[in-house]
This record gives C-alpha cells, structure tokens and sequence, in this order.
C-alpha cells in the first residue's frame, strides 16, 4: 500500500472517529433541550473541510461536526467581491475549473459554504435569467481569470484527502464529486467556445422547484427543466415571490354566501309597514303596556324581527317586536322555564285517541305571549321610532318577546285559564291536560307553547274547546290532516300517520370537492354548514327516523374535529332519507295493551372508549300489533368495565323511561297515577349473563351493578315488569348502537305495525 493510500485512509478514519463522537455528543444536547432546530434553507458558511465518504463531506462548523451532502455545499467567495461579478457568474463543473487553471497542488484544508439547496436554486434561477442576455466574450474571460485568481489563492496537498472544489448542478448531475488524490490529473485547457456551450443549458432554462429532487435522487435535473417560454396556465408558484395571497372560497363557502345574500335581498325588497302596524295595534289590543316619562330610568330596547310565510299561493309579511331581554340586570333571579309537550307523550296520546276513536285537532294561538299573566315586576321599554312615542318610555303590564320569563307567563296563563275549565294537569307531563267525567276519559290536550293539539267527546267540544275560544284570541285551527310542530298529522281510515315527507324534500346535500383528501379539517363555514347539517338530522332522527340514531350521533359527539369525511357521512345520510321515507302508523289497539321495550348495548364502541346504549319502546296490543312510542341511541352515562355493564345500564335507562310512559298511560286511562294495577312492561334483551342475573338470587361479581340489577329485580317482584331473552338477530334495537347494522327489522316493524311475539310463549 502507498504512503498516500495509507495517510488517506488514517484521515478518513480518525474524520469518521471524530464525527461520530461529536455527533452523538450532539443529538444528547439536542435531546435533553427536547426540540431540534429545522432547517432554515440559508447559508451557513463558511465551514471547514476535514474529510468526505461518498457523497458525504465531513464540515467544521463553529464548534461542532455536522456532516453535509455533497450537492448542499458551494465555494466560499470574497464577501467584498462587487455586486456585479457576483450576478455575472457562471456556475461550471468542478473538473473543468480545475482543469482551466492547471491546479495541481494545494494545501492544507480549504472552506465551503453548506446551505439548503432549495433555496440556492431559486436564487439562480434568477441569475441566470437576469444574465442570459448580452454577454459578451469579455465577460467570460474576465470570469474565467477571476475563477483563477481565487483558485490560486488556496492550495491542495497531495497527501490530503480532500481536495478543493467548487459544487454545480452539473456535477451532481453527472455524479461526480470531489478529487481525493490528484497525482495522475491532467490538465486540459478549454476554450471559450466549449466554455459557453457547457453552460448553455443552464443559462437557457429556468429550474424549478423539483430539481432540488432530481439531485438528491441523482436523477438529471434536466428532467425537470422547462423552456420559459412555455405555453400554457401555470399550476405551480413558489410562494416566496408572492407579496401578497387572496383567499379563495370553497364551493360550500360560496354556496353559503349566495344564501345569505339572496335571502338579505328579499327581505330588503318586501315592504313590512303594514305589519309593523298590526303589531303595534296588538300591543294596544291587549293592553300591554302604558305610556310614562322618561326620568332616567332603566330601560330595555326593542327590535323588530320580520318573517315571510307562503300558503295558498301568497306571501304572507309578518313582524314581531321583540325586547332585548338580555340586557336586563336580574336575568338570575327571573323564572324562565315553562314545560312542553314531550315528544314520547304525543305519541302516547295519539294511541289513545285511536283507543278511544277520536279525530285530532289542532289550534293556533295568536300573539299568544302578549295574553300572558301580568308581570310582578317593572320593566320598561324603549318604543321603536315608528310608535311616536315623543321621548316615552312604556311601562310593560304584560310579558313580551324576548323577556326571559316571557313564556313562563304565558304558561302560567294557560294553566290557570285550563284549570278554570275543569282541566286536570299530568304529573308526569305539565304540558297534557285530561278531564274526566263518569264515564272516563273525556278529552286531552297537549300544550306547546302557543300550539294545541286536542282529542275529546263532542261534549268535551262543546264546553271546553269552545270556553278556550273564548278566553284566547285564537288563530288558525285544522282537523284530520294538519301540521303540528312540523310534523304532518294525518287522520285516515283506522290510522293516524305522523311524517316528516315535507320537511325532508327540503333537505339538501353539500357539494364537495372530490380531489380533498377525507382527513383534511373543514374551514369556519363548512364547520357552521356541517353543525345545521346534523342538527338537520338528529331533530329527524329523534321524530320520525331511529334507524339514524347512533350514525348521526356519532358526527355529532366529534364536531370539534370534523373533518372531510364527516361531511360525506352526512352527505349519504341525507341521501338515504331522501330516497327511503319513513312514516310513523297508529292504530287501534284495542284495551287489553302492554309497553314492550327492547334494549341493546355495545361494549366499548365508541372512539373515546365509551359505550353506546339504546332502547325502543312500543306499545304492544293483541296479535302482535304495535304503535311506536319513542327510542333512544345514548353513550352510557359512566365508563363500565363488561358487557354485562352496559347491557344492565342500558336496559335501566330503557326502564326508567317506560316505568314514567306506563305511569302517564294509567293516569290518563285509568285516572290514577301510579304503576301498580295499571299497564304492565315487557322487557326483551339479547344478552343471556343479564337474564341470567335478573333472574338469579345471587348478586353479580361487580359491585356497582348490584344496585340497578336489585332495582329491576324488585320491579320482576312486583309484577310491574317481565324480563325475556331473544336471539340477536331477532333484536330490532340493535341499530342504535352500532354501526353498519341492519335497520330492516325495527323499519318493517314501523311500518307494518307489527312484530314478532314468539319470545312471550
């Protein structure tokens, strides 16, 4: 082995030695400071030389070893060279350099320049588009000495390893990298002529951004060069040279603002003067308030809300003047709450009123909040300018809209005014009240807010409804087919169908775009589109659509962290209920009936390792006949450690609620309120541990079940509950929690109001 061999390959040794320590050294500082500084695509330089493997090169930087591609590293050039020399440089190969100036012997170590590549590339891609133009050939020999004079100043020992050079994109085109030993170099002189040609190329185009790719994957960055006079739109932009950025809306964002903008522009062009006068003539009506001077005291201000309604081919203008309640100081102190009509006890009387074969009705009440009780308290109001109210302020006698106890007062009202007419209020709703007479049930009625929903004898019709005609201003009433909460009631043969058919023809999809990727997050506005989406279908799932429950309920428990997919979810929920209508159907009975529930769970199911129970509640008549109660999809209210966990707690919810259906049902039936002689519940579970335990005298292993599974016991008892077990695939519940399954049992048992009883033999 040579002397030259061998001092190489001690150097190369003791530089791999060196920057391994030195490198180890650093990735322990940089782990104890817990962060690791980016790259920033600048110069560095200038560092020193000490040593190359491959493409590899070993740089004293400062204080610490960093190893650097040998694509990422340049010359250092005098920092006082003139601006000018600097813009006119020519970036040639390292060999041709070398070889122009005959250099052959140098010493010691030299420095370079390491830096992101990125960033040297769009700098010279300027360059040369700046200097591609007008050189001349004193420009090349001018460079091509000072090339030389700089080359000159340094020099390279034999018996170093590294030798001295200046990078290029054409030498990590070509792969070549720097000279380890110069004992056989040649010297090859170049001419101008051949000068210009080798740099041609690189004068002649522009390189973009992927180049930086081509070297690091060795591939020829001509690959990805393009002539500059290319045809065509431009896909790309290197968003450096941009001064500013315009944000360009989303298809849903621009959809959503055409929304807006069309509905501001018909209500600007609708003129509401006639309705604010109605209304103002309204509050004199019914005596609301009175006029008193304005001594400094607190007031409320008022606005005006305008709504447009068509029926009947018209447009009918509406305007309601409305407090701002909020900026009263004693909002705390303010009864608000006022009980409505439950969606479970609607439907409860609807199976009545086909028991007893009655016709529904409906009745409107108008300005019913303006009938309210008087306040007890002094509220004064600030009257809009088109009251004339010449610097007045009013003194409210009665609630208005937007006061926060407004609709507790008229509650109350209705209340007071129903109890005078005999009335008896549930207990277990306040929004239902019953009368009784001799022979039984006589008439009901449902109570939300200003809309009434009644059932009764023609006596009933005849002293109460009309006392009620009389005590409000009443508005609208319709019988047999009518909207009741947005819900179509119709009356037809021996059933009552409650849908949803209108509501959901409105329902639209949201365009999105396709080449998104599905985990990419949602801007502002389609997280405001995505939140009216699902609260779209969950007020559907919890009316008229179960078979959705636990898919909307899903979206919703993540709209935080909503992201593409969610949107396609609601997208083909929307489209399934579109495509797939679903109506509710309630008949007749008969009187010999029972409440059936079906309860399901599934074991930690959800993301946050939560679980998902649900039930459904029917009211069972003979032959397996049955009308739709109510449903419900929820995550168990606590963490549970089992199956047997959940399923108990989920079939606890599912008791609770039957045990409060099964007391409202023997109240308004049997005029007593209480679970006992009344109306029985048969519950039906598909889990064979808990039937097992419900039925054992021995407490289960946990603790924290032993409670809800001694109460069910209890209530086995008594006789006010059974307990029946059924295969999974007969258990219509098992669609509201979990995903993917089938929903045909529980939509066909809807449907065709019937199910299967072979569970009760």
């Amino acid at each position: 082995m040579s002397k030259t061999m061998g001092k190489h390959l001690v150097g190369l040794h003791e530089a791999r030695k060196a920057f391994v320590a030195s490198e180890s050294s650093e990735k322990i500082r940089r782990a104890l400071r817990k962060q690791v500084r980016p790259s920033d695509n600048q110069w560095k330089g200038p560092g020193t030389v000490i040593g190359q493997d491959n493409v590899v090169v070993f740089i004293r930087y400062g204080g610490t070893y960093v190893r650097v591609h040998e694509c990422r590293i340049l010359r250092d050039i005098d920092e006082q060279k003139d601006k000018k020399n600097k813009q006119q440089e020519k970036r040639v190969t390292l060999k041709e350099g070398l070889k122009t100036q005959n250099l052959n012997k140098n010493k010691a170590e030299h420095e370079v320049l390491y830096y992101d590549s990125d960033e040297e590339e769009d700098s010279h891609a300027n360059n040369q588009s700046d200097n591609e133009q007008g050189e001349s050939d004193n420009e090349v020999e001018g460079h091509e000495s000072e090339l030389g004079s700089q080359a000159g100043d340094s020099e390279l020992d034999s018996n170093n390893p590294v030798n001295q050079g200046h990078e290029s994109y054409e030498e990590s085109r070509s792969g070549g990298d720097l000279e380890l030993d110069n004992d056989n170099y040649e010297d090859t002189p170049v001419s101008e002529q051949s000068y210009e040609q080798a740099t041609s190329v690189v004068h002649s185009r522009s390189v973009n951004s992927e180049c930086n790719k081509a070297l690091l994957l060795k591939k020829g960055p001509k690959k990805y060069r393009k002539p500059e006079d290319l045809k065509g739109n431009k896909l790309s932009i290197d968003l450096r040279t941009v001064d500013k950025l315009q944000d360009v809306k989303s298809d849903t964002d621009q959809d959503t603002e055409d929304d807006e903008e069309s509905e501001e522009a018909l209500f600007n062009e609708i003129d509401f003067c006639d309705a604010r006068k109605a209304e103002l003539e309204n509050w004199k009506k019914h005596h609301v308030y009175q006029e008193v001077e304005d001594y400094g005291q607190s007031y409320v201000s008022t606005r005006w809300v305008y709504t447009i309604k068509e029926a009947d081919n018209e447009i009918h203008r509406k305007a309601r003047l409305v407090a701002k309640g909020f900026e009263e100081d004693c909002l705390d102190e303010i009864q608000k709450n006022s009980p409505t009509c439950d969606k479970q006890s609607l439907r409860l009387i609807l199976s009545i009123i086909m028991q007893k074969k009655w016709s529904i009705n409906s009745i409107d009440i108008k300005t019913a909040f303006l009938q309210g009780e008087k306040m007890q308290r002094k509220v004064h109001l600030r009257p809009p300018k088109e009251a004339n109210a010449n610097g007045k302020l009013w003194l409210l006698e009665k609630c208005v809209y937007g006061l926060a106890d407004a609709s507790f007062k008229w509650y109350e009202k209705v209340k007071k005014t129903l109890n005078e007419c005999d009335g008896t209020e549930s207990k277990v709703d306040p929004a239902v009240f019953y009368w009784y007479n001799s022979n039984g049930l006589a008439g009901v009625l449902a109570v939300h807010v200003d809309d009434f929903l009644w059932a009764g004898t023609n006596l009933f019709e005849t002293e109460i409804i009309s006392k009620i005609r009389e005590k409000f201003s009443v508005g609208k009433e319709a019988s047999e087919s009518f909207k009741y909460l947005g819900l179509g009631l119709s009356h037809a043969d021996d059933k009552i169908i409650l849908s949803q058919t209108d509501y959901v023809e409105v329902l639209k999809t949201v365009s999105i775009d396709r080449k998104r990727p599905n985990d990419s997050q949602l801007s502002s506005v389609e997280q405001t589109v995505l939140r009216s989406k699902v609260g779209q279908l969950l007020w559907l799932a919890k009316q008229t659509r179960p078979s959705i429950a636990f898919d909307i309920a899903m979206i919703a428990s993540k709209l935080k962290t909503s992201t593409i997919e969610d949107f396609k979810r609601v997208n083909k929920l929307l489209r399934k209920v579109r495509n797939d209508p679903v109506s509710l159907h309630f008949k007749d009975l008969r009187e010999h009936v029972e409440l059936l529930l079906y309860t399901d769970a599934s074991f930690g199911n959800l993301p946050d390792g939560g679980s998902q129970g649900g039930f459904v509640i029917m009211l069972l008549g003979e032959n397996g006949k049955i009308n739709p109660i109510t449903w419900q999809s929820k995550k168990i209210r606590r963490v549970v450690r089992s199956t047997l966990a959940s399923e108990a707690l989920a079939l606890a919810d599912g008791i609770d609620c039957a045990t409060s259906l099964a007391t409202l049902y023997n109240e308004l039936v049997f005029n007593k309120c209480t679970t006992e002689g009344g109306i029985t519940v048969r519950c039906v579970i598909d889990n064979k541990d808990l039937y097992e335990a419900v039925r054992s005298k021995k407490n289960v292993t946990e603790k924290r079940l032993r409670l809800e599974i001694s109460c069910i016991k209890e209530m086995i008892q008594k006789g006010e509950l059974t307990v029946h077990w059924i295969e999974t695939k007969e258990q219509i519940a098992n669609v509201l929690t979990k995903h993917g399954a089938s929903a045909q049992n529980l939509l066909y048992c809807f449907e065709t109001g019937l199910v299967n009883t072979v569970f009760m033999k």
